[in-house]
């Protein structure tokens, strides 16, 4: 194995959703220790979980520090809207030295 990587874990799920009880068990049985990182990729399509990621970004989950929130913006189906809304967060990203 290459030094510092891991094998893959599956996340189990039950009805199309993380089953968290088996999640929180493989936390006790030390399989994901606190010192590890945890990454989730998701396959389903972007719309699958659409209320959770909105309620995610918008900071609206319980117990939840949404500490990557990007807030969502609304802009309308417009070529150029679409746009124009790319170019003005590049540049305050570049104002940020980001």
């Amino acid at each position: 194995m290459i030094k510092g990587s891991l094998t893959a874990l599956i996340t189990p799920f039950r009805d199309s959703a993380v089953d968290e009880a088996a999640f929180r068990k493989l936390v006790e049985r030390k399989v994901i220790r606190a010192d590890h990182r945890v990454v989730v990729i998701s396959t389903a399509h972007g719309l699958k979980f659409a209320e959770q990621k909105t309620a995610y970004h918008l900071k609206q989950i319980e117990g939840v520090s949404s500490r990557y929130a990007n807030h969502p913006l609304e802009i309308a189906a417009d070529l150029p809207k679409v746009m124009d809304a790319i170019k003005r967060y590049a540049e305050t990203v570049d104002m940020l030295g980001a």
